[in-house]
């Protein structure tokens, strides 16, 4: 249910970022990544390492910085 209202959001001018900022274990951010719409980033993190590995593992084509 998280994820719906970012699929509404309006078409903003120049980029367009998504944060997840509790990431782990990485569902709803699989999920975001599928519904990226052009030109739009996503960053995604958690406060724990242990679940920021989970994302990692979840997403493992994702770039890592």
């Amino acid at each position: 249910m998280v994820t719906l209202p970012l699929t509404r959001a309006g078409e903003p001018e120049g980029d367009r970022w998504w944060l997840d900022m509790c990431a782990g274990p990485g569902g709803k951010t699989a999920l975001l990544a599928g519904l990226l719409p052009a030109g739009t980033r996503l960053v995604a993190g958690d406060l724990h390492e242990h679940r920021a590995r989970l994302v990692a593992r979840t997403l493992p084509g994702a770039p890592r910085f």
